[in-house]
């Protein structure tokens, strides 16, 4: 039924530091992990493969609470976040340290029970288990959410017609403030999302012929708050 109604584009805006975990209540476990092997010079130029300390242990996610550990597709905060591991998920250090000025030391993870996940996360997070240590059965799944980079819009109640359901979702609910619009081939409906610059989540109960792809489309009651929130660019997380 959506039809997202749009505005002048904004600038992309990054990801949300509301969700970061914070280093404040990280456990102070780098040299658990033997990351203090090489100098920072070192660390910073030795590729990744080669037979490195902490290669091959297991680690438990730490300190990160509700807001998980971020898998980033480099070794710093400048690269995006792909996937959020949930607190004390299982991984498996491939490579690293790679030293980064502004936040220390970052280590290349494949997530336990999840070998698709694969990426950088910051090693003040990370607690080494010991030597052996086998995971635990029925251990819940590691991933807390999948991250995407989307253009946000809103749309508000319309009339039938052109395609459109009036108040009516896809879902066959009524279009509310918490629903969203997505395209369903990325974003399953009846996901919960949480949108970077709000506090509370959104479900994906709609669809529309203008959402397609990295596109959310967020409900909002009133037609003149729609229009004025234009088109923005956001992180979405999509919770598990």
């Amino acid at each position: 039924m959506t039809v997202g109604v749009l505005a002048p584009a904004g600038p992309p805006q990054g990801a949300a530091a509301a969700l970061a975990p914070s280093r404040s209540s990280a456990a102070q476990v780098l040299g658990g992990l033997g990351l203090g092997a090489f100098p920072p010079e070192s660390r910073a130029a030795a590729p990744c493969g080669v037979d490195e300390p902490g290669a091959g242990a297991t680690a438990r996610v730490v300190g990160t609470g509700p807001s998980g550990l971020r898998v980033r597709a480099g070794p710093s905060r400048a690269f995006p976040t792909e996937v959020i591991l949930r607190e004390g998920a299982r991984v498996t250090i491939r490579c690293g340290p790679r030293r980064d000025v502004a936040d220390g030391d970052w280590v290349e993870v494949e997530a336990e029970g999840a070998p698709s996940v694969v990426g950088w996360s910051n090693a003040a997070f990370l607690d080494q288990e010991p030597a052996g240590a086998a995971a635990a059965a029925g251990e819940p799944s590691p991933i807390l959410g999948w991250v995407y980079s989307v253009e946000v819009t809103a749309y508000s109640f319309q009339p039938p017609g052109e395609g459109a359901q009036g108040s009516i979702t896809r879902s066959g609910v009524p279009a509310r403030w918490g629903l969203v619009a997505v395209d369903p081939g990325l974003i399953p409906l009846g996901s919960q999302l949480l949108i970077d610059g709000f506090s509370h989540s959104f479900i994906a109960a709609d669809t529309g012929d203008g959402v397609v792809g990295a596109h959310v489309d967020v409900f909002i009651p009133s037609a003149g708050a729609a229009v004025a929130f234009g088109v923005q660019y956001r992180d979405v997380i999509v919770l598990s």
